[in-house]
């Protein structure tokens, strides 16, 4: 396993910290606030088959099993309008 050094980004008296998603080993897929796939790491490329510029644009449930969409696309949207952490 590769280990990394975090990067601390600072702007305006933010400070934020970048990471390259590629070094982490499980699946990562970002979305954005329609569900659409904006980025993911080289794990999710292996696990579902496709490249980032496959998925780029996709929505999520795309990768979901047609069964489990529709829910998800209720759960979703649930969670944009109110954000939680899960238990």
């Amino acid at each position: 396993m590769r280990s990394f050094e975090p990067l601390f980004l600072f702007h305006k008296g933010e400070c934020r910290l970048v990471i390259d998603i590629n070094l982490i080993p499980d699946a990562i897929i970002i979305v954005d606030q329609n569900g659409r796939i904006v980025e993911v790491n080289r794990q999710a490329e292996t696990i579902f088959g496709y490249t980032q510029s496959e998925l780029s644009g996709r929505p999520i449930e795309d990768l979901i099993p047609k069964k489990y969409r529709a829910n998800h696309m209720h759960q979703r949207s649930g969670y944009i309008q109110n954000p939680t952490m899960r238990p």
